[in-house]
């Protein structure tokens, strides 16, 4: 027996997951009732017939609704002939039994539903035996990236147009929004930044919306992110938090040095005072972080799909309501591309589904181009973005972060710092006055 397979060798040699009855139902049905295929079409695909000869009579039956031509016994027949495959297909009298084999259209969404379930089975089944092979062929640079791809494409091959969503219960769900807004204190919709004008401004980090939180190199795009991170998360919500810049020891030192206020350098020297009321901080904010429900994920670069799959494990297990990423431009796209804006696009776009398809509201960091840094006392504009104008198109609210002295001599520390909203799909643009604390690496907002 082949070692690999570790006992389940036998699993090979058995006839793929299939119902040929449930395909000939599905079908039979369709054929006899109109409002079947109303019914089946958003649940099954033509791919998901296991016999070739039911999925291109499927397609005969999408062409003609398509058509809008009547759906019967003698205008499918006519189909199928018309593209030459009526005989294929079995001819006639194939088209006669399948009428004839279906117990009632009633129960045709019951039947898709088998149908559709058996092909994810040989998806996944297809997908094991090319795992297998990358596993025994595949060069050592591309491994990660051709199982991610085997991985992703088990969902996107499945993805048909889905059920759509009729006008009341769009209603209904914006009737309990609104409900829920009105009883909600200070118009907070969302999840809390700690920055109370910003959240005035944002109503909170809302569920299925991306946000970018730009800035020069060293401009304090991880800090903020991460402060913001342990804010939400210190009211109990499940954040992931995905790092490829820095490790995750070094942005909880940081992150410790600004909660207990300790001087980030001696810090991590671990030189304190004498009297050891640092000691002391430095416990107190050590016991509120052990208690903060965020898990990190480290990784020098990291795509879209291995983002969906660490997520999906996480809200299975602990459960998931925010997400940051830091930071977009070190992220990697699947596949060739010709340009390093064609990947960035497909990584920002990637992250945008993430946010809808989660339901959680999605933090990532970018950085802000070369020709910015040539005018450090302009404020950062959208035009600023790097590597791709598709991140300011796919994102609800574009944060610039300035820090108009960064890089003079004598900067004081507390350094006035600016947070400007350059772009917000559901709310105003505008300017938050922050102080950075550079010694402790944290930001606040500054009085006016």
């Amino acid at each position: 027996m082949n070692p690999t397979l570790n006992g389940h060798a036998h699993l090979v040699d058995r006839v793929p997951p299939q119902s040929i009855e449930m395909e000939q139902a599905t079908l039979g049905s369709m054929i006899t009732e109109r409002i079947a295929i109303d019914r089946a079409y958003p649940i099954v695909q033509p791919a998901d017939f296991y016999r070739l000869e039911h999925r291109t009579i499927y397609e005969a039956i999408l062409s003609l609704t398509e058509q809008d031509e009547p759906i019967d016994f003698l205008s499918i027949q006519e189909e199928l002939r018309r593209n030459g495959q009526l005989e294929n297909c079995g001819g006639a009298s194939y088209l006669v039994q399948l009428t004839n084999a279906m117990p009632t259209a009633a129960a045709v969404e019951h039947y898709a539903e088998i149908v559709a379930n058996n092909a994810m089975r040989r998806r996944l089944l297809q997908a094991s035996y090319d795992l297998l092979s990358i596993a025994h062929e595949e060069e050592d640079g591309t491994i990660q990236s051709a199982c991610e791809s085997v991985i992703q494409s088990v969902f996107t091959q499945s993805n048909w147009s889905g059920q759509g969503r009729d006008m009341r219960e769009v209603l209904d769900s914006v009737w309990v929004e609104l409900e829920r807004r009105s009883e909600a204190k200070d118009d907070m919709f969302g999840l809390p930044t700690g920055i109370p004008r910003l959240d005035r401004m944002t109503a909170g980090l809302k569920p299925g919306a991306l946000y970018v939180i730009a800035a020069r190199p060293g401009g304090g795009k991880t800090t903020l992110g991460m402060q913001i991170a342990a804010h939400v998360a210190k009211f109990g919500h499940k954040v992931a938090v995905f790092t490829m810049e820095m490790n995750a020891e070094e942005i909880v030192l940081r992150w410790l040095s600004g909660d207990a206020r300790i001087d980030n350098l001696l810090l991590s020297r671990a030189k304190f005072d004498s009297y050891g009321q640092d000691w002391k901080k430095l416990g107190i904010s050590c016991a509120r972080a052990n208690e903060l429900p965020i898990k990190m994920f480290e990784t020098p670069s990291v795509t879209i799909p291995s983002i969906r799959a660490n997520l999906r494990q996480m809200r299975a297990r602990y459960g998931l309501d925010f997400v940051v990423v830091d930071y977009i431009g070190l992220a990697k796209g699947i596949g060739k591309f010709q340009t390093r804006a064609q990947e960035v696009g497909e990584i920002s776009r990637g992250l945008k589904g993430i946010a809808k398809e989660f339901k959680v509201p999605v933090v990532a960091m970018a950085q802000l181009n070369r020709g910015s840094m040539n005018r450090s006392e302009q404020a950062p504009e959208l035009h600023d973005l790097r590597d791709s104008g598709d991140i300011e198109q796919d994102a609800d609210c574009v944060i610039m972060l300035h820090r108009p002295h960064k890089g003079e001599e004598d900067v004081p520390d507390p350094e006035e710092t600016d947070l400007f909203i350059r772009k917000q799909r559901s709310g105003p643009e505008g300017y938050v006055p922050m102080l950075f604390f550079k010694s402790i690496t944290r930001f606040e907002e500054r009085a006016q």
